[in-house]
């Protein structure tokens, strides 16, 4: 009875080991890929002794372009919010960059520093408008190998509003650079996220 126990178990962490290494099924379509062997639809032909009705560009299928990832190729994880804890702020993700319009009372841009040290992300430069992260390893989840990351924030200052601009210096996996713009938003979504999490609780809620 305890060999059969003994055997059972063993087979159940083998079964969960090799689940657990295939990180990819969690960012792969579910099910067969057989439609990409469809073949393309072929001209109606119509008898002439049929009328048909007159042709119109409403109903017209267009043929779809061939560009980009298929399949099990595609990457289905949900793309990652920018969330502003601070007060009376706004931010959104566009191009490449997230963009943070925050009261200038709250003091985030001298908060950085000292925020970015506390999680081990080491300062290349910075002056009072420009500052530049060195390299940073992030490990994903669902990811086999990490990523080394570097980032550039950037300040302007109008009236009693700062407006923080926030985007990727670098971003490569073992050496090759990523350009999948789904995993480029992640990271830098994640690194501004973290930057929000870490504000003083006192100044987020200023002005409520």
């Amino acid at each position: 009875m305890f060999k059969q126990s003994l055997i059972i178990v063993s087979l159940f962490s083998l079964l969960m080991t090799g689940c657990s290494s295939d990180l990819s099924s969690q960012r792969e379509v579910d099910g067969n890929q057989n439609y990409l062997k469809s073949p393309e639809l072929k001209p109606l032909i119509v008898p002439e002794s049929v009328s048909v009705p007159t042709a119109s560009n409403q109903y017209y299928v267009f043929k779809a372009a061939a560009d980009g990832n298929i399949g099990k190729d595609i990457d289905i994880r949900p793309p990652s919010l920018a969330l502003p804890t601070i007060a009376d702020s706004y931010a959104v993700y566009q191009s490449g960059l997230i963009q943070l319009d925050v009261p200038n009372y709250v003091g985030f841009w001298s908060q950085i520093p000292t925020i970015l040290r506390n999680n081990n992300i080491a300062i290349k430069s910075e002056d009072s408008s420009t500052i530049k992260t060195d390299i940073r390893l992030v490990n994903r989840i669902n990811e086999e190998q990490p990523v080394e990351a570097s980032y550039l924030l950037q300040r302007k200052i109008s009236g009693d509003r700062e407006y923080i601009t926030v985007e990727l210096a670098s971003l490569k996996r073992m050496g090759a650079d990523v350009s999948s713009p789904i995993e480029r938003q992640y990271y830098t979504v994640e690194f501004f996220n973290m930057l929000m999490k870490a504000v003083s609780p006192s100044q987020s809620q200023a002005g409520n």
